[in-house]
Formats: structure tokens, C-alpha cells, sequence
């Protein structure tokens, strides 16, 4: 069914161009020269009345410029009504007329009845034909507006590109301003973020100077933070029990293989002494002494230097050969 249909529609629209060229091919309109070629007769629409009207408008020699402008052909229409005239004969005649090609137009001139008829064939004239009378003033002052127009549309055109010119301008011209201020506007973030950067890089060295300016201070008026003295003493009591540890187990060490030789070298009578010397003190006696001693010493520095966590010195401790860490006292 749609088969169908389409093939119909297909044959209807053949059809009508079909039409539509055959139509614009019998179209005798235009500018055609006459049979004897002295004249040329454009055939146009009549101003009143239906059908077609001609007119002389073109003339091959100044002698018949008088018929100029003389009408031809008057309403004639395609189903063989209207008339032509004979300029010679100064009569009218039936006529018809067909065009049978691009360039020939067949004319029949009718006296009475087709008995007594008489055809002729028109040719065309060309596009640049020169008009005469009043007709060429109407072509030229045609030709003058065509061109006129033409002048228009081009001066306008050029007004349209000129404009639109000025506007790709105007656009570049934005975008490159734009373009510039985004360049400075991140010129600006980059110097903002740098002198961010340069402050923050100041303030922090004014933080590390202020507190190392603080710590000399503190330095040098004996004040130490609470933690760098804890710190410290904590370090020295290390450092104290440590040494001390290590000193007194070589002393014991010392003490013993002292006594045992002189255990071995001792004679009875020398032990007995001895023994008599010696007793009721017990061996813990070396161990004593050199614990009281170093009590003694150490009380002795505190109360010396106040006992304020501030740096240690070495002391050598007579009669034990001893090297103990004693907090150190500032010379005036």
C-alpha cells in the first residue's frame, strides 16, 4: 500500500514539473524580432484588459524611429483571441501565436478565416538589444536602478562586513583586556602569596629569635625553664649515681685485693694486732667512709651554690683518688 502511494506521488510531482517547464517554455514573453527583421516587439502583459500586449521598441532604421512605441499585438490570449496589426496596411488581423522554442515564436495572422491566414516566425532578440525612444530611457533608467540596487546591496554588504569588523575587533579587543586582567589579577595573587610566604618566613624568625633571646636571658640570670632544670637535674643525678656506682665498685675492688694481701703477707703476730685494731669497726668500714664522704661533699656544694640546677663541675676527692660531678659556682 505504501508502495503504492509513493509511486502516485512520485508520478503527480513529475507530472507538475513536467508542467511547469512546458508552461515556462510556450511563455511568448519577451523581445522578439519581427519576420523582415525591422523591428523588434516586446510582448508583455496588458496594463488593461486580459492577454498579451506588444510594442515596438526596437527599430533597425531612423526613418521608422516614428513607429516606435506603435502597439503590435493586443490581447491575445493561448486559446487564439486578440489581433496584430500591419503598420504597412495600417489594419488589424485575428491572430495566434506560439512559441516553439528558446528562440522561435511562430505567429498566424488571420484575414477572414484560416483560408485566408499568413504565418511568420519571430526570433529572439538578445539581452543587450538597444532600445529606442522612450524605452531605452525606460531600460536605461532600469539598468540605472538595477545598478543602483546593485550599489545599495554592495554598499550594504560592505556596511554589514565592516561592522562586523568593528565587532570581531571590539570582541578581540574584550577578550585581550580580559585577558590582561586575569594575567595582572594572578600577578597580584602570586606578589600576595609571596609576601604571605616572606611574613610568615619573618615572624617565625622573630619566634626563634625571641625565644632564643629569652633563653640567653634566662641563661644568663640563672632562670632556666622548670623542665630544662628538671632535665638537667635529672641528668646529673644520672650521671652522679652512675659514677659513683662505678666508683665505689672499683674501690671495693681495690679494697678486697688490698686485704687479701696483706692477709697473705701478715705474720700471726701481726694478724693478732690487727685483729685487736680492728675490732668492733667490721669490714663495712672503707664503704663508710667513703659514702660520708662524699655525703659531705656534695651537701657542702649544694649549700655552696645554692643547689639551683646550674651546670656541674669535676671535683677530686683527696685520700680515695675520686673524681665526683659537683654543680659549678660563677666567678663574680
Amino acid at each position: 500500500m505504501s508502495l503504492t502511494i509513493r509511486l502516485t506521488q512520485s508520478a503527480a510531482l513529475a507530472t507538475a514539473l513536467l508542467w511547469t517547464a512546458s508552461a515556462q517554455a510556450a511563455d511568448p514573453k519577451g523581445i522578439w524580432y519581427d519576420h523582415n527583421g525591422r523591428g523588434a516587439v516586446q510582448i508583455k502583459d496588458c496594463k488593461s484588459g486580459k492577454g498579451l500586449c506588444g510594442y515596438v521598441v526596437h527599430v533597425k532604421k531612423k526613418k521608422h524611429a516614428k513607429r516606435c512605441g506603435t502597439q503590435i499585438l493586443g490581447n491575445v490570449t493561448s486559446r487564439g483571441g486578440g489581433w496584430i496589426y500591419s503598420p504597412s496596411r495600417g489594419r488589424k488581423y485575428t491572430v495566434r501565436i506560439k512559441r516553439l522554442s528558446d528562440s522561435k515564436l511562430r505567429v498566424v495572422g488571420n484575414a477572414s478565416s484560416r483560408l485566408f491566414s499568413k504565418t511568420f516566425t519571430w526570433k529572439k532578440a538578445p539581452d543587450d538589444l538597444e532600445l529606442c525612444g522612450k524605452y531605452a530611457v525606460a531600460k536605461k533608467t532600469s539598468v540605472d536602478r538595477d545598478e543602483d540596487r546593485d550599489t545599495r546591496r554592495t554598499s550594504r554588504r560592505d556596511r554589514d562586513e565592516d561592522r562586523d569588523t568593528r565587532r570581531t575587533s571590539r570582541r578581540d579587543r574584550d577578550e585581550d583586556r580580559d585577558t590582561r586582567r586575569t594575567s595582572r589579577r594572578d600577578r597580584d595573587e602570586d606578589r600576595d602569596t609571596r609576601r604571605t610566604s616572606r611574613r610568615d618566613r619573618d615572624e617565625d624568625r622573630d619566634t626563634r629569635r625571641s625565644r632564643r633571646r629569652d633563653r640567653d636571658e634566662d641563661r644568663d640570670n640563672g632562670r632556666l625553664p622548670q623542665s630544662e632544670i628538671e632535665e638537667l637535674e635529672a641528668a646529673a643525678a644520672r650521671e652522679r649515681d652512675e659514677d659513683g656506682r662505678r666508683r665505689y665498685d672499683d674501690d671495693r675492688r681495690d679494697n678486697d685485693r688490698r686485704y687479701e694481701d696483706e692477709d697473705v703477707a701478715a705474720t700471726p703476730d701481726e694478724e693478732v694486732e690487727e685483729n685487736e685494731d680492728t675490732e668492733g669497726v667490721g669490714n663495712d668500714r672503707p664503704e663508710n667512709e667513703v659514702t660520708e664522704v662524699f655525703d659531705r661533699l656534695i651537701d657542702k656544694a649544694n649549700e655552696y651554690t645554692g643547689g639551683n640546677g646550674k651546670r656541674r663541675c669535676k671535683l677530686r676527692v683527696p685520700y680515695v683518688d675520686r673524681v665526683i660531678m659537683i654543680p659549678c659556682r660563677d666567678r663574680d
